[in-house]
C-alpha cells in the first residue's frame, strides 16, 4: 500500500472533494471508486446487451477505470490545468465546481433518468449509459493495464447493438423537427461522427455519461440537419430555384446495383430497402452516404478517423451482400 492508498483509507471517499479525488494517480483513483461503488458499477454492467461477446469485454475494473479516467479526462501525462467549459469539457472537474464532493457526482452518476420509486430499479441511469459507451471504444490510450483486455470484434459488437437500439429513436427525433430533410440520411451521418468522435480508435473524446447516449446522437444529428437546411438555402438563393424536395437519386451506385434502383417500380425500390436493411450498422451508415448522399469516400474516411482503402473494403463487402440479396429475392 502506498502513501495515497494509506491516505485514502483514513478517509472515506464521500469526504473527498472532485478536486482531491483528480489530484490521486489514477490507479489510487478507480481502486477507491471501485471500493466504495462496486455495487451501483455492477448493477450497470448488468444493463448491458446480453451478448456473451460484450458481457466478457466488460467487468467492474474496467468500468471503474472509465470513471476514474472522466475525473479529468486526460491522460496523467498530458493532464492540462486549464479550466474548460462546459461545451468543451472533458471531464467532470470541467462540469461541477473544484471542491464539490465526490458523493454528489456519484449520485448524479447513479440516479435514475427517470424519477419515482418505482424507477429506481427499472429505469437506466448515467452509468449505465456509460457502460455501454465504454463497451463500445477502440481507443487504448486510456485502458487498464490490467484485467480482461478489450477487443475490436468486442467493440464493433457493443457499437452494433447500441445502434440498433437507438437509430429508431434518432431518426425520429429529426423528422420531428426537420420536415425538409431526409431523416435516415441525416441520422446515419450523425452515427458516423459520433463513432469517430467518441468510439474509433482515433477518437479525440470520451462519453462522460452525464445524459443518454441517444440524447448525445440527437444533439449531433440536429446540428447536421441544421447544416443541410442552411446549405439548401444557399443553393435556392444562388442557383434562383427550390431544391427544398431532395430527390431520391442513386447518385453513386455500383453499376450492377442501379438497375434495381427504379423510382418508377415501388416493388423494386421496397426489394432495395429490404436488402440495405440486411447489411452491418457500419456497412449501412458507409453505403448509404456515399451511394445516395453523394459523399466522396475521402470523406467518409476524414469523418470517421480511418483510411479511404478501408471504406473502398466497407462498400465492396456492402455491394457484394446488395448484389446477392437483390438477386435472391428477385427470383424467389
Amino acid at each position: 500500500m502506498n502513501e495515497q492508498e494509506a491516505n485514502i483509507g483514513q478517509a472515506a471517499i464521500e469526504s473527498l472533494t472532485l478536486e482531491q479525488l483528480s489530484q490521486l494517480e489514477i490507479a489510487v483513483r478507480s481502486t477507491t471508486i471501485y471500493a466504495s461503488g462496486n455495487v451501483d458499477l455492477a448493477r450497470a454492467l448488468r444493463r448491458l446487451p446480453e451478448k456473451q461477446l460484450i458481457q466478457s469485454s466488460m467487468d467492474v475494473d474496467r468500468l471503474s477505470w472509465a470513471v476514474a479516467f472522466n475525473v479529468t479526462g486526460e491522460i496523467e501525462s498530458q493532464a492540462a490545468t486549464a479550466p474548460r467549459s462546459r461545451r468543451g469539457a472533458t471531464g467532470y472537474r470541467d462540469l461541477w465546481p473544484p471542491r464539490t464532493l465526490w458523493s454528489k457526482v456519484w449520485n448524479a452518476l447513479t440516479k435514475p433518468f427517470d424519477s419515482g420509486a418505482a424507477a429506481v430499479h427499472s429505469s437506466s441511469a448515467p452509468l449505465c449509459e456509460l457502460a455501454l459507451s465504454v463497451a463500445c471504444e477502440q481507443r487504448a490510450d486510456w485502458q487498464p493495464l490490467t484485467g480482461h483486455e478489450f477487443s475490436v470484434e468486442a467493440a464493433n459488437c457493443a457499437f452494433e447493438e447500441l445502434y440498433s437500439r437507438e437509430r429508431a429513436k434518432v431518426a425520429g427525433a429529426i423528422r420531428k423537427s426537420f420536415r425538409a430533410v431526409d431523416a435516415e440520411d441525416i441520422s446515419d451521418e450523425a452515427w458516423v461522427r459520433a463513432f469517430s468522435n467518441y468510439w474509433s480508435g482515433r477518437a479525440k473524446r470520451r462519453f462522460l455519461g452525464i445524459c443518454r447516449i441517444s440524447t448525445l446522437l440527437i444533439s449531433i444529428a440536429r446540428k447536421v440537419a441544421a447544416d443541410e437546411v442552411r446549405e439548401r438555402r444557399v443553393i435556392d438563393r444562388d442557383l434562383g430555384r427550390n431544391s427544398s424536395n431532395k430527390d431520391e437519386h442513386a447518385r453513386s451506385l455500383p453499376e450492377e446495383l442501379a438497375d434495381n434502383w427504379s423510382l418508377s417500380d415501388p416493388a423494386a425500390r421496397l426489394l432495395f430497402k429490404e436488402c440495405m436493411a440486411r447489411l452491418s450498422p457500419r456497412e449501412r451508415i458507409v453505403a448509404e452516404i456515399v451511394w445516395f448522399k453523394g459523399i466522396s469516400q475521402s470523406r467518409v474516411a476524414q469523418i470517421m478517423g480511418t483510411t479511404e482503402a478501408y471504406i473502398s473494403q466497407v462498400l465492396k463487402s456492402a455491394k457484394q451482400k446488395m448484389i446477392t440479396c437483390v438477386t435472391f429475392k428477385a427470383q424467389a
